[in-house]
């Protein structure tokens, strides 16, 4: 189980820095695009899930929403990781 969640997490953390060069060009037109409909349905989510919790009931449709939730998030700090300096490698900014 340990392994399963460490590899959901950190591998698409990996991707993204290993594949910066090749996405920087696609995510700098459409990366606001991107983050703004993840923002937007994790707040959906989060509001479904909520009412779930107010009325006491839990369904299939709330269990998406929890991985929904959780995939946006890990997808936005990915993308921020990989992103931060502007797409440059990590030995460049000391110079």
């Amino acid at each position: 189980m340990g392994a399963a969640m460490g590899i959901t997490v950190f591998v698409p953390i990996g991707a993204a820095i290993a594949f910066r060069t090749r996405l920087a060009y696609w995510l700098e037109r459409y990366g606001a695009c991107l983050e703004w409909y993840m923002s937007i349905s994790m707040a959906v989510s989060l509001g479904y899930i909520a009412a779930s919790i107010h009325q006491k009931s839990v369904d299939a449709i709330t269990v998406v929403a929890l991985l929904l939730v959780f995939l946006c998030a890990l997808t936005k700090t990915a993308l921020g990781i990989a992103f931060r300096d502007r797409g440059k490698p990590p030995s460049s900014r000391w110079r």
